[in-house]
């Protein structure tokens, strides 16, 4: 398919017929145009072929006043979250690596959970999403906000990120162990906007294309950060028939690999809040 023209899609880079396409959706204090940074990693990662950003004027109207921010009521991520599922199934998008900033996460977790947009999808992200506060503070209009098994989710936080990890209104769910395609990440070193706009320095599109793409992840606990004391830590599969089978580690290797290389530009990982995989690995 050529390029389409939609107003509410942003090309943001790569080819538009690719088949392995990102979707991005910006939070509050942004806008389309400030998701190319993600794009252009995911990008020159190989992690997707093209990348798209949601550009819909009626969204950014009902979320950029700043002073009511996270209050925003939920028909604005309803709305969004409805016109986003909308778009890839008028699309016919498969395997789409769905990711959204900030509440840009709230909008994609709702399209996911709420519409039909998990059918479109092979990976959700959400960098520095507020779960918690939405879900506590919002009316979610018959939203039961439970990830779709067949979608692998990962949530990931920058450790600096003053509200969303700090003040522990980022949890996507309080009980992990139901969720075995949910894979958390405390990235060190980062905070709420740096998350995006630093993203070419990190390891999160290689992580993306791990968790994206390993088949292992949907037993439970495969994932293991060993030697986490250390400068470098090792991300391995932690189950013992899998250690014989190197086609299921080498989607991993990349990461590791990122790690060791991204560990200049990062804090050092802190022990208590290492990988959250699941409540075993802390």
């Amino acid at each position: 398919m050529d390029q389409p023209n939609i107003p509410s899609l942003l090309h943001l880079g790569g080819d538009a017929r690719g088949k392995r396409k990102a979707l991005i959706i910006h939070g509050i204090r942004s806008e389309a145009e400030d998701m190319q940074p993600i794009a252009e990693a995911l990008l020159q990662a190989g992690t997707c072929d093209a990348a798209w950003a949601y550009d819909s004027w009626s969204y950014f109207g009902a979320i950029k006043n700043l002073k009511r921010g996270i209050r925003s009521e939920s028909h604005a991520v309803h709305g969004a979250a409805q016109e986003v599922t909308s778009l890839l199934s008028l699309l016919g998008w498969k395997d789409v690596t769905l990711v959204g900033h900030s509440l840009g996460g709230i909008v994609a977790r709702c399209a996911a959970e709420f519409y039909d947009a998990h059918k479109h999808l092979k990976i959700l992200v959400t960098l520095g999403s507020p779960h918690a506060l939405w879900l506590n503070t919002h009316r979610h209009l018959d939203w039961e906000p439970i990830p779709p098994p067949k979608v692998r989710y990962l949530q990931i936080v920058g450790n600096g990120d003053a509200v969303v990890f700090q003040k522990g209104y980022g949890n996507l769910s309080f009980d992990d162990e139901s969720f075995p395609n949910l894979v958390k990440v405390l990235y060190p070193g980062l905070d709420h906007r740096s998350i995006r706009r630093l993203m070419a320095e990190t390891y999160i599109p290689e992580l993306i294309t791990a968790v994206r793409d390993t088949k292992s992840l949907f037993h439970k606990r495969d994932l293991l950060l060993t030697n986490t004391e250390q400068k470098n830590p090792v991300l391995s599969i932690r189950r013992d028939d899998f250690e014989n089978r190197p086609e299921l580690n080498r989607k991993l290797l990349i990461v590791q690999k990122a790690i060791q290389t991204s560990a200049k530009n990062s804090a050092s990982l802190e022990k208590r809040h290492p990988f959250i995989t699941n409540k075993s690995t802390q």
